[in-house]
């Protein structure tokens, strides 16, 4: 009975041992992160060292330590597309006139076209004086822009009316005819000493010349003051990064061409560079994350060529294709017409870095630690994906500190990317062991038992 409870005392302890927390120098390389002042997240692009020192093709083998040697929170982000570039500008705008009873006065509308876009001038021509009417329409003049208006915000002059209202929203290319392009619920509320104020109208990403937004709170006395618009320019991709591929040894094959990668990176783009001028050849280009794998997938089927034409060359440019991680690569030309002749095609990879954001938990410095055959593959952060998507959503502006990578340096050494012999099945035996032992307690207590009962 003694040795079953001293099993049952181990049990617990190795199933500590084993998930003990990391530490950095349980990776094999590190990288302090530098940022710029305090914030709660910061944000950095990928070093290709990364890509190069890990283990693991998805990036697991990788944490964000902080001082204390904590883990803390972070995820990798995929965006081969920079986001778009919003900025404000000031518009004109025109007030129309109504009567006070709701009937429009008559209007002269005269457009002189300028360097900062159309000069309205707007003349009213009722007999009653300007003051006596109220503004039942307002004329944004919006032609001097490039860019389509994301958002406008108002700013009207401060009274001690309440209102919420509804306004809509037209838009023209010519001030005659207009189409409806959305509406939008305003409000100025005032109670005590509380101020609740809505004043921004969303629009659809589209190119707008001149809006026109009707005006009930005109008959509150309340009238605009400036008109803010905000602006985007759409994102453009980011720029690439190159790497070559390094040519494996030919195994005696015609037309079959190996390549190898120094790292997992997310290629995107391929570029074969033919050695003769004026080739036309048909190809199939795959890959495989294990070169002794059968399994290799197709990324590419069809025609590639190099041709120079009255002094002007034609290539078959960039290939795109399904991000993937692989890093063996393998080119197979088709024989007909003697292939792609003398010489040996070059592999050209492109790809874009993975964006990490990291929550800057306790003190700084913060370190990313990266290569490890012993690190399990950790998820991204679910809580701080969540939240992100719930702000992007709801269109609420995330502002990061961009953390820089210094150097890299050594943590735990090369050694911790060699994979450690296969672990001891302790569990397994010591639950066995258990089983054993409970069986012949089971079978001392039933030879007691039939001592007993042969005395009796």
């Amino acid at each position: 009975m003694k040795i079953l409870r001293m099993v049952l005392l181990w049990l617990p302890l190795i199933a500590l041992a084993e998930t003990a927390p990391l530490h950095p120098n349980d990776f094999a390389y590190g990288m302090k992160l530098q940022g710029d002042g305090a914030d709660a997240l910061y944000t950095f692009d990928l070093p290709g060292e990364v890509y190069q020192h890990t283990v693991r093709s998805d990036l697991g083998d990788m944490r964000i330590f902080n001082s204390n040697g904590e883990v803390v929170p972070y995820l990798l982000q995929h965006e081969t597309v920079k986001e778009e570039i919003r900025h404000t500008v000031m518009l004109p705008f025109y007030p129309l006139f109504a009567d006070e009873v709701g009937v429009k006065g008559e209007t002269t509308l005269r457009i002189v076209p300028g360097s900062q876009g159309a000069v309205i001038d707007l003349r009213a021509q009722s007999a009653r004086d300007v003051t006596n009417k109220t503004i039942s329409y307002y004329i944004i003049d919006a032609s001097a822009l490039k860019q389509p208006i994301r958002r406008l915000t108002l700013h009207w002059q401060a009274t001690n009316e309440t209102f919420i209202s509804t306004v809509v929203v037209e838009q023209s290319s010519d001030l005659d005819h207009w189409r409806p392009l959305g509406s939008a619920s305003l409000a100025e509320l005032l109670y005590g000493n509380e101020h609740l104020q809505r004043n921004e109208i969303s629009l659809a990403a589209e190119q707008q010349h001149y809006l026109r937004i009707s005006w009930p709170m005109g008959h509150h006395g309340v009238t605009l003051t400036e008109i803010e618009a905000e602006v985007a320019q759409p994102g453009v991709e980011a720029a690439l990064n190159w790497n070559d591929a390094t040519s494996r040894t030919r195994d005696g094959i015609p037309g079959r061409y190996d390549f190898e990668v120094n790292g997992h990176y997310p290629v995107e783009r391929l570029q074969v560079v033919l050695p003769q001028d004026n080739t036309m050849v048909r190809v199939k280009l795959s890959s495989s994350a294990d070169l002794q794998s059968d399994h290799w997938t197709v990324r590419y089927q069809g025609v590639l060529y190099s041709l120079l034409h009255e002094g002007k060359r034609l290539e078959s440019g960039e290939l795109a294709i399904a991000a993937t991680s692989d890093r063996y690569w393998r080119l197979e030309v088709a024989q007909e017409g003697g292939g792609i002749g003398a010489g040996a095609p070059q592999l050209k990879l492109g790809w874009h870095p993975h964006r990490a954001v990291f929550v800057a938990r306790g003190s700084s410095p913060f370190t990313l630690a990266f290569g490890s055959a012993h690190a399990g593959s950790e998820p991204q952060d679910q809580g701080l994906m969540g939240w992100l998507a719930a702000q992007r959503s709801g269109g609420e502006e995330i502002t990061m500190k961009t953390a820089v990578p210094q150097a890299m340096q050594l943590l735990g050494g090369e050694q911790q990317l060699v994979p450690l012999p296969p672990p001891l099945p302790w569990k397994k035996w010591l639950l066995w062991a258990v089983l054993v032992i409970g069986v012949l307690a089971m079978l001392g207590m039933a030879r007691g038992l039939y001592r007993q009962m042969n005395r009796a």
